[in-house]
C-alpha cells in the first residue's frame, strides 16, 4: 500500500506526537520507539480512519483518505472496526496496543515491549470489566419490565 507522502505527512507526525505522550514508551530505547513507529503505521492509519473519519489533524482531510484506503482495504474490514464503537479510552489502548508489537522488526529489546503491552491488555480488559457491570446494573436499575 503506497499513499503520497504530501498526504500521510500530518498522520505520521500526529501518530509520533501521539505516542511520544504514552509514558511507556517514552522509556524504551529510541531504536525500538522507531521501529514500533515504522511497523505500526499502517494498521494505525486504518484504525484512525476507520473510527475518526471526520477527525482533523493538521489539514489532513479523513475524508478523502478514508475513501482512498477503502481502495485497499475492504469494506467489511472496515465496518467491523466500525461496529467496535469504542470509546476514547478503548480507542487509545487499542492504538497503544497495536503500537506496541512485540513481533515488530528491528527491536533491540522485543521483552521490554512485550511487558508494556501485556500491561496495556490487562488495563483494557479491567476497564472493560467495569463498563460492563455499569452497563448491566444501569439497564437492570432502569428495566421496568
Amino acid at each position: 500500500m503506497t499513499f503520497d507522502l504530501v498526504i500521510v505527512q500530518p498522520f505520521h507526525i500526529c501518530h509520533i506526537n501521539w505516542a511520544s505522550r504514552i509514558p511507556h514508551f517514552k522509556k524504551l530505547e529510541f531504536r525500538d520507539q522507531k521501529a514500533l513507529i515504522r511497523n505500526g503505521y499502517t494498521e494505525l492509519f486504518i484504525l484512525t480512519l476507520a473510527l475518526q473519519p471526520r477527525n482533523q489533524c493538521d489539514g489532513m482531510n479523513y475524508e478523502a483518505e478514508r475513501e482512498r484506503l477503502e481502495h485497499y482495504v475492504t469494506a467489511d474490514v472496515m465496518d467491523k472496526i466500525q461496529e467496535m464503537q469504542p470509546d476514547l479510552t478503548e480507542m487509545g489502548a487499542l492504538k497503544a496496543i497495536i503500537l506496541l508489537n512485540p513481533d515488530s522488526r528491528g527491536l533491540v529489546y522485543p521483552e521490554q515491549v512485550h511487558a508494556i503491552r501485556e500491561k496495556l491488555y490487562a488495563a483494557l480488559e479491567a476497564y472493560c470489566k467495569v463498563l460492563n457491570s455499569f452497563y448491566q446494573y444501569y439497564t437492570s436499575a432502569y428495566n421496568t419490565d
